[in-house]
């Protein structure tokens, strides 16, 4: 069984607890550093929130800051030299394939290979809206980005 760790959201923005974290996680057994991402949410939606009986995401996790994913890895890489660097998950039909395919190359060669990239289609229709990306196209984009990302 390998081991990763995924840090409360709330403190990473915090260059210097980012860094500690990183220090610590490099020092113990575990194996990888996640994050994952929402690159927009709005104060109010009606889309289902799958992950709590209520349908809504708390409060807390709305008024949570979220760092750029891979900008935090690239932190993290910095202050680290074994630990894998994990996107669970980037919501892969938000991005332009290419210009997502260089930043993750980018990061995987200043890591020395230890970038593992996650993916989904996310379930936040109004975080689609606020970025001009049909919601219903989502599924047929992640397919297309999937292969347009293992094909550069």
């Amino acid at each position: 069984m390998k081991l990763g760790v995924m840090p409360f959201v709330d403190r990473m923005s915090d260059p210097d607890w980012a860094a500690e974290f990183a220090r610590a996680v490099e020092a113990s057994p575990a194996e990888s550093i996640w994050t994952y991402e929402h690159v927009a949410l709005p104060d109010a939606y009606e889309s289902v929130y799958p992950y709590d009986s209520s349908g809504k995401m708390s409060a807390a996790q709305l008024d949570e800051d979220r760092p750029d994913p891979l900008l935090w890895l690239q932190h993290i890489a910095a202050h680290t030299n074994r630990v894998r660097l994990g996107t669970g998950l980037m919501v892969l039909p938000l991005h332009n394939p290419l210009t997502l395919a260089k930043r993750l190359a980018t990061l995987d060669r200043l890591s020395k290979g230890r970038v593992i990239a996650g993916f989904g289609i996310g379930w936040l229709a109004e975080e689609y809206a606020a970025l001009s990306v049909p919601f219903s196209e989502r599924g047929r984009r992640a397919d297309e980005y999937l292969r347009i990302l293992r094909s550069v």
